[in-house]
């Protein structure tokens, strides 16, 4: 049988398209182009898969995390989502904490993967910290984790780059932990 790629193989190398034809007629006239990079590519469908991706590496890599055991997430949704998904493919238990506010899909995405959830009124961020320190779970710690930063240095921001000749003169973007920016 032919060799696949594996589900978590697919994490990046998301394409550049260019979307320059949402723009008033008087725009594209002044030949003004507009890019975007199309995360909903990635097989949990944002660029969070990228992130826990590498810091589950990464703790492997260093011997933090090991088979069966425990990983948590503080999240408002994709981290979480992304979390659970790997988890699920590397064989970890996964507990997400998240608000109230996290949207329904983003619950049942994170269920689906087989994670425990966990609805938190405040500070879920630093509930998964006691959570981790108290129970020896691994902590995603998206928001002060330098390895969030670190991945998408070493991979969207260097897919960017390369996918645009290094013509890329203006970035918008959501700011979210503010790792990508």
């Amino acid at each position: 049988s032919p060799s696949l790629p594996v589900f978590s193989d697919l994490i990046g190398s998301t394409p550049l398209i260019d979307i320059s034809d949402i723009l008033p007629a008087k725009d594209r006239a002044r030949r003004v182009q507009i890019v975007a990079k199309a995360e909903f590519m990635n097989p949990g469908l944002s660029l969070k898969d990228r992130i826990v991706s590498h810091i589950l590496g990464k703790a492997e890599e260093e011997g933090k995390l090991k088979k069966g055991g425990t990983v948590i997430c503080a999240s408002s949704g994709n981290t979480g989502a992304a979390t659970a998904m790997l988890c699920a493919m590397r064989g970890y238990k996964c507990l997400v904490l998240t608000s109230p506010k996290c949207s329904d899909e983003k619950r049942r995405a994170i269920e689906a993967y087989g994670a425990t959830l966990v609805i938190v009124a405040s500070d879920y961020d630093q509930k998964a910290a006691a959570l981790a320190k108290e129970h020896g779970y691994f902590d995603i710690d998206q928001y002060e984790n330098t390895l969030n930063r670190e991945a998408h240095y070493a991979t969207l921001g260097a897919e960017i780059y390369k996918q645009s000749g290094g013509t890329v003169t203006h970035w918008v973007s959501g700011a979210s932990t503010g790792g990508h920016i």
